[in-house]
């Protein structure tokens, strides 16, 4: 490596802003957000294979899904704190406001959810879109604030 590398090196990697068209966007917020997505989506796929696993075993499919979203809810669990988060609190006071958000989330899908195709009458795949995209911002900002920092409600 140049010496002119060696000497910038040092610099980038601790830079906390990319400057993207003169707008200042905190690295580490972006790296943050995309492994906040990474986990849930590997967790979303843990829940899939579990489900689909359990079902063709014979399980009825109501309660391969119950048991793949448990499945899929420990893994987004873990993976949050650790990598998404860099958890700073302990597993016994993050775990139960994880599970609270984790039913806040399942809560808040069903309603918006109910509410664009029952009330409003927008077709499903769309409500479902906006649904996920609700709970997963408020999902990240919860994550975030409270439940991997030890700041409970």
């Amino acid at each position: 490596m140049s010496a002119v590398l060696k000497s910038i090196l040092p610099s980038m990697q601790s830079a906390r802003a990319v400057r993207i068209a003169n707008c200042p966007v905190d690295a580490s917020a972006a790296v943050q957000a995309g492994r906040f997505l990474a986990s849930g989506g590997s967790s979303t796929l843990m829940h899939w294979a579990a489900m689909g696993l359990l079902v063709q075993g014979g399980l009825s499919p109501l309660l391969s899904t119950a048991i793949g979203a448990f499945t899929g809810a420990v893994s987004n669990y873990f993976l949050q704190f650790y990598w998404a988060f860099n958890g700073k609190g302990v597993h016994g006071s993050s775990m139960p406001v994880y599970a609270f958000t984790v039913i806040l989330g399942g809560l808040l899908n069903a309603g918006l959810f109910h509410l664009l195709t029952a009330l409003i009458h927008v077709g499903i795949v769309p409500a479902q879109i906006f649904s996920t995209a609700a709970v997963a911002v408020m999902n990240f900002v919860i994550y975030k604030r409270i439940v991997f920092h030890e700041r409970i409600i």
